[in-house]
């Protein structure tokens, strides 16, 4: 906080992550087959149950792990 006061630091930012804790519920995989893994927003849509997947995008290459932080259900 003294780094803002002074104008050492004038910026704050962070990562955008729009995935959940809660991830990967609803028929995700066939979703990430037949849409090459984008359109997250509309495969929730479908169903307010579904969530799209966060971490377990990674499983096995962890290069696919999203960035981030994800939201939990109550934020």
């Amino acid at each position: 906080m003294a780094s803002l006061q002074d104008d050492t630091l004038q910026a704050i930012s962070t990562d955008h992550c729009d995935f959940w804790y809660e991830g990967g519920i609803g028929p995700w995989q066939q979703w990430e087959k037949d849409h090459k893994g984008g359109q997250w927003a509309e495969f929730e849509k479908q169903d307010p149950s579904y969530r799209r997947p966060g971490k377990e995008l990674g499983k096995g290459n962890f290069a696919k792990i999203p960035n981030g932080c994800p939201v939990s259900k109550t934020a």
